[in-house]
């Protein structure tokens, strides 16, 4: 499996996509729907989470001088600071900066949205 590289401007678009779709998702007229996506960002948050943090608490108790390096690289950094890893800024351009990501103090596990009966 070949990895898929993006450069900085690409990832920057990425984020800004998602805040876009976010932002639309929130302008929905059906509450089941905009509660449902809800549900699905704070699990993927969750999913991400949870795994990144052990591997950060790995990397600064097994290999300090590694921390430093992977914050060299700007996408590595901003997934850091989207997982409040590391402070800081999550993008420099006003322009690109994700207005929809959930903030930390909204993660936590819940029970998943049921859907109603079909008939």
């Amino acid at each position: 499996m070949e990895p898929v590289y993006y450069s900085n401007k690409e990832f920057i678009e990425i984020l800004q996509d998602i805040d876009d779709m976010i932002e639309e998702a929130e302008k929905s007229p059906f509450q089941q729907s905009k509660d449902l996506t809800k549900s699905i960002l704070k699990h993927f948050d969750l999913v991400h989470r949870e795994p990144l943090s052990r591997m950060m608490k790995m990397i600064e108790n097994d290999y300090p001088d590694l921390r430093s390096k992977l914050e060299t690289d700007y996408t590595i950094k901003t997934m850091f600071r989207l997982y409040d890893l590391i402070e800081g800024d999550i993008i420099k351009s006003p322009a690109a900066v994700p207005n929809n990501f959930i903030p930390v103090e909204d993660v936590g596990y819940f029970p998943t949205i049921i859907n109603p009966k079909k008939s």
